[in-house]
């Protein structure tokens, strides 16, 4: 996601860094490589601390094999818009 978003998440308490310095979020700009956010969307659908996981909809279309082949209910993902970028309702 996008910093602003992943900026306000964490104000209201949602992020967390634990002792070995492991994330459960990822924020994305333009330096990101596919690779990263495939590698990241990977392991935050394997954790087992994580119910919910929130991808801005660009983002989730750069690795949209990966978003649209998950078919586990939990976490659950959830595409969500972006102040960069349109939302497209058709991805819905």
């Amino acid at each position: 996601m996008c910093l602003d978003t992943v900026v306000g998440f964490l104000l209201a308490g949602v992020g967390n860094v634990d002792l070995r310095r492991k994330a459960n979020y990822l924020i994305v700009d333009s330096k990101t490589t596919i690779k990263q956010i495939e590698d990241a969307f990977k392991e935050f659908t394997t954790r087992e601390d994580i119910a919910v996981m929130l991808i801005s909809q660009y983002v989730a279309n750069m690795i949209r094999f990966l978003v649209d082949s998950y078919n586990r209910p939990v976490p659950a993902i959830l595409e969500i818009p972006s102040k960069d970028h349109p939302y497209d309702p058709t991805h819905d």
